[in-house]
């Protein structure tokens, strides 16, 4: 009975320790490295087959021009960055809310994106909730939803600049 009660008392020791790793483990940085910074390059760049490398096989990307899952939405992107003469652009995020666990995450923020174009430079901003998933050892992006405006008032740079978050762009 004694060497039972023992061996439950190590177990429970052992979960707790575990789980408090799990709790110092900083993912946001992990994610930061594998997944935005790359995600920030491959969208400057406008390097379509790099982009697709950050999303699952199946990622559900939803924008308010509709819902484009997996293959569609692949070819979508390969389609898009493959255009010719576009205007210089870069994107950079901020984060508001980050919830990790060890293979998936919750994390939502804000984006904003600058195009150089004839007419000047023009800045864009939106809002992210992204679902992230762990496949091999690296985060990818499961499911993608933004907009531009909330309750029908547009994003704007004061509501970016709101942020104090750790901005990851190209730098």
């Amino acid at each position: 009975m004694k060497r039972i009660f023992f061996v439950l008392i190590l177990m429970t020791g052992a979960i707790t320790v575990e789980s408090q790793e799990n709790k110092k483990y900083n993912f946001s940085k992990e994610i930061d490295e594998q997944l935005w910074k790359s995600f920030v390059n491959s969208y400057n760049s406008r390097d379509g087959e790099k982009h697709l490398q950050i999303h699952t096989d199946d990622v559900l990307r939803i924008t308010k021009n509709g819902i484009r899952i997996g293959d569609e939405y692949r070819d979508r992107i390969v389609k898009n960055y493959r255009l010719k003469n576009q205007p210089k652009r870069e994107i950079e995020f901020k984060h508001e809310h980050r919830i990790h666990a060890p293979n998936i995450a919750y994390e939502v923020g804000y984006f904003k994106v600058t195009s150089w174009r004839e007419s000047g430079i023009q800045e864009y901003y939106g809002r992210f909730s992204v679902v992230l998933k762990k496949e091999g050892g690296i985060w990818k992006i499961a499911q993608d939803w933004d907009i531009d405006e909330i309750n029908g008032v547009p994003i704007t740079k004061e509501d970016y600049d709101k942020l104090d978050s750790k901005i990851i762009s190209k730098n």
